[in-house]
């Protein structure tokens, strides 16, 4: 009786809706296939007669007109015919002219019409907006509210209690098989039906299982997982036969049944395969049925499986389980596009190989971590990333991979390296990888189209397996390993990869060009061999820069790498490989990160030694390096476009040797402390006398050299100098404000501080203004003379005072002193513009006057007395009278002044 009831209940639910939906669509499924048969023979049928007045005897129709006549009716078959192409009736057979003579001046007064093109090409028929929304819309919304009609009714028979969970579970199991037929029954006649009543279907088998597994406990956690697999099997195979909704439906389902089937006791192996069977299932649906979404979804859901259990709850005998589905996951979506398979059908392939090869080798490196780096774990890490080096090599598009698995694994090894307990097991790891990679990238490299990218990996590798070991010596205890001679070895392994190209290049060369006796054959500029030489032969010195380093201290890193620097430019223009400078751009980039800013420099002991110390070492050895990459680089015939790598290193040079100067020069002030040591008046003063010489000598080889940093570097350091001069030793760091500068007169500190600078700025300024300068020369001319007048100035004072300029009181003798010190500087620069004929030195000396002026008369009249005030009054009166006089003379001649000459015979 309870089956009974619930038969006809879900008749009630079920039945009528799903028979009235059915019926509907047939019934407007003919109706649409009558109007069409309706419209084909309305286009057949003849056309009524038109009607006309009797003709009279004495009226005649007129030649141009002509009666009408009726279209003659064709045959069905015909009809169909005619229309099965474009939907027009055939045009009618042509009429015989029963009159010869009006045929023919019919033919002569009708124009030729020209003839019509071919029809175009039949296409599929669009699908109209309103097509698709009352034939596809309906059929989803039917399915979806036929599994919420499943799921309330459960409810309501739950919560009213009409029969148990076993009659549920069979009710809900019914009703998925029955779904199933309709959509099957339905498949030929409605498409869209049929699927939808197929995914409903589904819908209510994984609710049906489920409710029986985790909710009422009817069956085993193995049995409802295995009905739950079947269930999605099924919907699989449902999917390549009714569309996307299905698989849509199998995807969710699918990858959320272990989740819904969770155990107390776990089972990897039944997970992983699960998901194995799964994940190939469904991209091969993807694949057949060119589905990129479905491809893209199962991957990503497979992987997020093991990235979820890795991160959860990982148990280490899963480890083969999971390293099995990660590279099934992998080929499942490398190897399709290896068979030559339409992009469209790999949803994107290019992509998913990199978040195949990808994340499968990125779980693979988790689960090394996981597994506390056992070897099992290490095992599956170098197959998944040996599969995707394979798959680079095949597939030379995604030569990436390549290097993401070479990364991956190195990554792992370099931070296995600090901790690892076990030292011989860590070498036997690291060596076994070192050496597989190389090996497998050496392979790789033979007959590739690419062998400048498998050629840089090698040397990547080479470089990178050396300093892991290396650079965690200490916490593996290797003190002792002499490195320099592993990373020689390394060097020669890849110059014995390196030597079997370069004979291939000889002989091609020499092949090319002909075998000259007492000549060496050079090669051609399209040479496919001298990239992979190349970057082989980067590898090579980058391992015999790094043995230098490694041999003697890690100070002469630095040092290595400017001899990496010389050789890449060399080998560059040797092999004439332009897109070798990226490699110089990243050396100098480097050298200029750990020699400029390196606060690590401030605080090394440089010992008591100036100037001839590490820094002169450590410093030009990379200026020398970088000058003579740039003297090889600017060649346009050998390197084309290389002159911004040129100026760059040029710059690079500038820079070193601007730090060199300042970094010297605190040395030789205070060389226990770089940092913590204050500034003397005296050092402050050094700096822009360091930095004005290096102005000078740029400014000198910019005369042989045109380059820009040699023409923009004095303006740079003029500027630097003279700001630190103004803030240093003519405000803040005056002596006059404090500070000894020694106790011999003129001979003393005063010279270094403001004299020394003085001469300097002023050479800087000629030799500028010689190369065109304008602004800046007469910037360092000011300042020269500035400086020279605190020169005068201060010496007067030290004259007075002693070392201690900021201690004593201002006597009559040393106020007249004053006077007399700035009037002659006056006059001096007066006579000198008068005889260079230079503005800038008489506007000086009329600013030293005026000041002097004013001195005289606001101050000395008041504070001196006696002999001394009429001295210092006589005394200027005199000098301005015989500095007009001068001025009168010698620089503003008038005409007047001048004799005429002889008016000539």
């Amino acid at each position: 009786m309870e089956a009974i009831f619930v038969l006809g209940a879900l008749a009630l639910v079920f039945g009528l809706p799903l028979a009235g939906l059915v019926l509907g669509l047939v019934g407007l499924r003919r109706m649409a296939r009558l109007d069409e048969r309706l419209r084909r023979l309305e286009a057949f049928l003849p056309e009524p007669p038109i009607s006309q007045p009797e003709a009279t005897a004495t009226t005649a129709t007129p030649p141009s007109i002509e009666t009408p006549r009726p279209r003659p009716f064709a045959p069905r078959s015909l009809r169909e015919d005619a229309t099965r192409g474009g939907g027009q009736p055939a045009p009618a057979p042509p009429t015989a002219t029963t009159d010869p003579a009006e045929a023919t001046a019919a033919g002569a007064s009708a124009p030729r019409q020209p003839p019509k093109p071919p029809p175009p090409p039949t296409s599929r028929p669009r699908v109209d907006l309103e097509e698709a929304i009352w034939t596809k819309a309906p059929v989803w919304v039917g399915a979806v509210a036929i599994a919420l009609a499943a799921a309330y009714l459960v409810k309501l028979t739950f919560e009213a209690a009409w029969f148990g969970p076993t009659a549920r579970v069979a009710l809900g199991v019914v009703l998925g098989m029955v779904m199933l037929s309709v959509g099957e029954l339905l498949r030929r006649r409605s498409a869209d039906v049929a699927q939808g009543a197929s995914a409903a279907g589904i819908a209510a088998l994984y609710a049906a299982f489920y409710a029986a597994t985790s909710l009422y406990s009817l069956v085993p956690m193995p049995l409802g997982f295995a009905l739950l697999a079947l269930t999605t099997a099924v919907a699989v195979a449902l999917a390549l036969r009714h569309g996307a909704f299905v698989a849509a439906l199998g995807l969710v389902g699918g990858f959320a049944t272990p989740a819904l089937v969770a155990s107390d006791r776990p089972q990897p192996e039944v997970l992983f395969v699960y998901l194995l069977l799964l994940v190939a299932a469904l991209a091969a649906v993807g694949r057949r049925r060119r589905w990129g979404w479905l491809s893209a979804a199962t991957l990503l859901a497979g992987l997020g499986w093991a990235f979820v259990y890795l991160l959860g709850g990982y148990q280490p005998e899963a480890t083969p389980w999971l390293a099995l589905f990660l590279l099934a996951t992998m080929a499942a979506f490398l190897l399709p596009r290896l068979t030559g398979a339409p992009r469209s059908s790999t949803g994107g392939a290019g992509l998913l190989s990199w978040v195949a090869a990808g994340g499968a080798t990125l779980a693979g490196a988790i689960l090394v971590s996981a597994g506390d780096f056992g070897i099992m774990e290490w095992a599956s890490l170098g197959l998944l990333c040996l599969g995707a080096l394979v798959f680079a090599r095949l597939d030379e598009a995604s030569h990436g991979l390549a290097w993401w698995a070479a990364a991956t694994v190195t990554v792992m090894l370099a931070g296995w390296s600090g901790q690892a307990d076990d030292t011989a097991f860590f070498l036997v790891v690291h060596g076994t990888f070192g050496l597989a990679l190389f090996v497998a990238s050496w392979i790789a490299s033979l007959g590739s189209r690419r062998p400048t990218a498998w050629s840089a990996l090698l040397s990547a590798l080479a470089v990178a397996y050396v300093l892991i070991p290396a650079g965690a010596e200490v916490a593996l205890g290797l003190s002792d390993v002499p490195w320099a001679a592993v990373a020689l070895a390394a060097a020669v392994a890849l110059a014995l990869v390196a030597t079997p190209r370069a004979l291939a290049r000889q002989r091609e060369a020499e092949s090319r060009i002909g075998k000259v006796p007492g000549t060496v054959a050079q090669p051609a500029i399209a040479d496919p061999q001298a990239a992979p030489l190349g970057a082989l032969a980067i590898g090579v010195t980058a391992l015999l820069a790094l043995a230098i380093p490694m041999q003697f201290a890690p100070s002469w890193l630095v040092v290595g790498w400017a001899l990496e620097l010389v050789a890449v430019v060399f080998v560059a223009d040797r092999l004439r490989l332009p897109a070798l400078r990226a490699m110089a751009w990243a050396l100098g980039v480097l050298l200029g990160l750990q020699l400029l800013v390196n606060p690590a420099i401030l605080a090394r002991d440089l010992g008591p030694t100036p100037v001839f110390n590490w820094l002169l070492f450590g410093y030009g050895v990379p200026i020398a390096a970088c000058v003579l990459a740039a003297l090889r680089v600017d060649l346009p015939e050998r390197l084309p476009r290389a002159s911004k790598l040129a100026t760059g290193l040029e710059s690079l040079a500038v820079a070193l040797a601007v730090a060199w100067a300042t970094l010297t020069t605190r040395h030789a002030f205070s060389p226990s402390d770089l940092v913590e040591e204050s500034i003397s008046i005296f050092e402050a003063a050094t700096y822009p006398i360091a930095w004005l010489g290096l102005a000078l000598v740029a400014l000198r080889l910019a005369y042989r050299r045109s380059s820009p940093p040699l023409c923009w570097a004095p303006s740079l350091l003029l500027a630097l100098a003279s700001s630190v001069l103004v803030a240093g030793p003519f405000l803040i760091a005056n002596p006059a404000f404090g500070g000894e500068v020694g106790e011999r007169p003129v001979i003393n500190d005063l010279l270094w501080i403001y004299g020394v600078p003085a001469i300097l700025l002023l050479l800087v300024a000629r030799e500028m203004r010689a190369r065109g300068h304008r602004f800046l020369p007469r910037i360092g001319q000011l300042l020269a003379l500035a400086s020279t007048f605190l020169l005068i100035t201060l010496q007067v004072r030290q004259a007075f005072q002693g070392s201690d300029l900021s201690t004593g009181t201002v006597g009559d003798v040393e106020n007249w002193m004053y006077s007399v010190a700035w009037l002659s500087f006056g006059l001096l620069l007066a006579v000198a513009g008068a005889r260079r004929k230079s503005q800038l030195l008489r506007y000086a000396s009329l600013a030293v006057l005026l000041l002097t002026i004013g001195k005289v008369f606001l101050f000395d009249t008041s504070e001196l007395g006696g002999f001394a005030r009429v001295l210092s009054l006589l005394g200027l009166g005199v000098a301005l009278m015989v500095l007009a006089w001068g001025y009168r003379r010698f620089v503003f001649t008038s005409d007047a002044d001048v004799e005429p000459a002889e008016t000539a015979t």
